[in-house]
């Protein structure tokens, strides 16, 4: 179900990626972001295309808004 709504959200954005993800483990590091919507772009990406993502946030993303 993902997949479809990642696939059709990122045809509404207009976008188009040329290729596939290499079969073999890779690396990507990405930052610094441009907009709000980068994060929502790269998690409909990978799930269009079956990518595993691991990520990272510093600390402060993490805790309540109280502290």
């Amino acid at each position: 179900m993902k997949k479809i709504l990642a696939k059709l959200f990122l045809r509404l954005a207009r976008l188009n990626f040329v290729g596939e993800p290499p079969k073999e483990s890779c690396v990507l590091v990405a930052g610094p972001h441009t907009s709000n919507w980068d994060f929502l772009f790269m998690l409909a990406y990978a799930w269009a295309k079956d990518v595993p993502l691991r990520w990272l946030g510093k600390e402060e993303l993490f805790r309540g808004p109280l502290g």
